[in-house]
């Protein structure tokens, strides 16, 4: 009846202004009959015509009631606990002002949250290769103090092989020179003890022939 009534009764430009139009929005403000002209500035038609619109209207039997209202609240909350709904659910059936602006905070900072998690899983992840590349390093440091080491280490060895081989050579060459003099004696030796022998057959013979 009331819709009938408002068709037949409002023909001309009206704006409404509707009150908590859905349970996250506090209000909204809608048009009807809105007057559509020509070029020549001549009313043509309408938008938004309300004789000829046609609507669905549901009726909730007790949705206005204070007590239904509170205690599907309470419901809402035990649900909220349970995880069953989230906080938003809870937000539109409750009075408090301002609820588009708080879903319009809470969504900005659902985001920020998640850009902050983002963010602390990229610095873990660097954190990480950092602990990699630093072990790496330590692990290339100690290679490279090994490969120091060896290198000094071969070098010594050819240092210790050279010097042992110019002694060996100094030692052979004078083992020989040892030997060529001890040769060299032995021969005097024996050179001195022919003429010390030849000088007593020379004197016995002198003596003999004397006699």
């Amino acid at each position: 009846m009331v819709l009938q009534f408002s068709q037949t009764t409002y023909t001309a430009y009206k704006r409404f202004r509707l009150i908590q139009p859905n349970a996250i929005q506090e209000g909204k403000n809608e048009e009807i009959n809105i007057p559509i002209y020509n070029d020549m500035g001549e009313a043509i038609g309408k938008s938004m015509d309300l004789s000829t619109l046609k609507f669905d209207v549901r009726i909730v039997q007790g949705s206005t009631l204070p007590v239904n209202r509170w205690a599907y609240l309470e419901e809402l909350k035990q649900l909220l606990q349970l995880g069953v709904v989230d906080d938003i659910a809870v937000l539109a059936e409750t009075d408090i002002k301002n609820k588009e602006n708080i879903v319009k905070r809470k969504s900005l900072y659902a985001q920020l949250s998640g850009q902050v998690e983002q963010l602390n899983e990229a610095i873990k992840d660097k954190e990480g290769t950092i602990e990699t590349l630093e072990r790496q390093l330590v692990q290339a440091g100690i290679k490279q103090k090994v490969m120091q080491a060896d290198v000094e280490i071969n070098k010594k060895k050819e240092e210790v092989k050279s010097q042992m081989g110019k002694e060996f050579i100094e030692t052979e060459g004078k083992q020989k020179l040892l030997r060529n003099v001890m040769s060299n004696n032995v021969e005097s030796q024996k050179q001195q003890a022919g003429n010390m022998l030849q000088s007593v057959k020379n004197s016995l013979e002198s003596k003999t022939g004397s006699s």
